[in-house]
């Protein structure tokens, strides 16, 4: 698998037959053979995880569809799909599965040419410490576990998932929690608002250095990630 950062939680995934664009915000595509399928994932409505500018894309890539989180409105069309939390499509050569998100949208898993790849969106332990009061703390965890119990046991073979430094302390809480609950190859933390050295203060961190060997790191949009077959 070949991935490419594109910026903040955006990321393509290309596989022999397919393209995977994951919550494209900004930055550059890469440029993918026209005859390969490009599927393009937008887990929800808020501006840092959908730009209007993938549209454009299908002048250049014929073979392109759309699965949009139901929470972005937009008229219907033969190549998009708008998809809420809890469902599960199959087309010939892949399936697409989703779980609610403890923000807005769905988290997708994409199963497709022999590999499992989970993208969050913004589903994460959103936790803020005492920017929270204690009602609001036990709902997002409750809400949080309710969708992590979802996948418990799955295995993956590349999960994104969030990293966010915004939440001091508790950043690691959400990530430790998804790897303690499935079998997951590796994982490419997002959400990072380009603060990359929040990968190495995981990976560094106590509390979650068991999880090293898992995490892939970055350290500037455009940069190309090759990842085992």
């Amino acid at each position: 698998m070949k991935v490419t950062y594109l910026q903040h939680s955006g990321f393509v995934v290309e596989l022999t037959q397919h393209v995977l664009v994951f919550d494209y915000w900004k930055g550059t595509l890469p440029e993918f053979d026209k005859e390969k399928v490009v599927l393009v994932f937008v887990s929800h409505a808020h501006e840092d995880h959908f730009n209007p500018e993938i549209f454009s894309w299908a002048a250049k890539y014929p073979k392109i569809h759309f699965f949009l989180s139901n929470d972005i409105k937009i008229k219907p069309h033969p190549i998009l799909s708008l998809v809420g939390p809890d469902q599960k499509g199959k087309a010939e050569d892949f399936t697409v599965e989703t779980i609610g998100s403890t923000d807005q949208g769905v988290a997708f898993i994409v199963n497709i040419e022999g590999k499992s790849i989970f993208h969050a969106g913004d589903l994460n332990w959103w936790t803020w410490g005492d920017q929270d009061t204690m009602e609001e703390y036990l709902e997002m965890t409750a809400n949080y576990l309710a969708e992590i119990n979802k996948i418990e046991g799955r295995h993956f073979d590349l999960a994104f998932m969030v990293l966010d430094p915004r939440l001091n302390d508790r950043y690691g809480w959400g990530l430790e929690r998804f790897l303690q609950s499935v079998d997951c190859n590796q994982v490419i933390p997002m959400h990072l608002w380009e603060k990359y050295e929040t990968i190495d203060r995981f990976m560094e961190d106590p509390a979650y250095e068991k999880f090293a060997d898992r995490i892939i790191k970055y350290q500037k949009p455009g940069e190309l990630i090759i990842l085992p077959d």
